[in-house]
């Protein structure tokens, strides 16, 4: 039988005491009375249960699977006895579920604040050790007497860009500047054309929102003469022969 119309609790109380009774912090008395009055089938209590089940679900699954700092875990004690401290005389801790939640949330959040602090730390000592070695490679390849470069253009266009041949290590060193963008579903592609006119595939590259990208490839093995660099547009994942135009191109000196 439904007690819809018979609920001793107003709205406030309802929610506090659905979440100290999903929490587990409600007294023996309060908690009796809670899952007697859930058993005689109130639909407001029903519903309050029901959000505070999904409010509690949320704020634990985004807690980070690791165990608070001790100075954390002893400052969500001590705000929780406070609270408990501070509730009212017949002994209800109404305020204590919803500032358990409340402490809940607050941690969640500076956990996920420090994790992502954490992430971003990791992100950009990668990213300048990687431009540490990117400058390395590059001043010892700018110090070959090896080194060729290749100017690349278009004479419709202002993109242009240049080919660092590394012919020690064989790879080119691609810098393209002022590309606009490909059509959609489509991508760039470089290519190494021989004197005879065989058109070797090179990597694929998108640019960034400036129209620039840098790419490194390696020249095709046994490839002894190479007479034209040149980039196209292509369909993504790359062609093996070339079908799309040509945007960029340069003579190999």
């Amino acid at each position: 039988m439904s007690s819809t119309n018979h609920c001793p609790f107003d709205e406030q109380q309802r929610a506090e005491l659905m979440l100290g009774h999903v929490a587990g912090v409600l007294d023996l008395a309060d908690e009796q009375q809670v899952v007697e009055h859930l058993a005689e089938g109130c639909e407001p209590c029903t519903r309050a249960l029901a959000t505070a089940q999904n409010l509690l679900a949320e704020v634990v699954g985004s807690i980070p699977p690791q165990s608070p700092p001790a100075t954390e875990r002893a400052k969500l004690m001590r705000r929780v006895t406070a609270e408990r401290g501070a509730s009212p005389a017949t002994g209800r801790p109404y305020a204590l579920a919803a500032a358990l939640i409340a402490a809940l949330v607050a941690l969640t959040w500076q956990y996920l604040l420090v994790q992502n602090a954490r992430h971003e730390q990791v992100h950009l000592a990668a990213q300048l050790n990687q431009r540490e070695t990117d400058i390395s490679d590059l001043r010892r390849m700018l110090g070959s007497e090896t080194l060729r470069m290749v100017s690349l253009g278009d004479e419709k266009t202002r993109s242009h860009g240049r080919i660092l041949w590394d012919t020690e290590h064989q790879q080119w060193h691609v810098y393209v500047f002022d590309l606009a963008p490909p059509p959609p579903g489509r991508t760039y592609e470089l290519w190494f054309i021989t004197p005879d006119q065989k058109k070797l595939p090179g990597p694929t590259f998108d640019v960034d929102a400036s129209g620039r990208a840098v790419v490194v490839a390696d020249v095709p093995q046994g490839l002894d003469q190479i007479a034209v660099a040149a980039i196209t547009d292509e369909p993504r994942g790359g062609v093996a022969v070339p079908t799309g135009n040509v945007h960029l191109a340069g003579a190999v000196p």
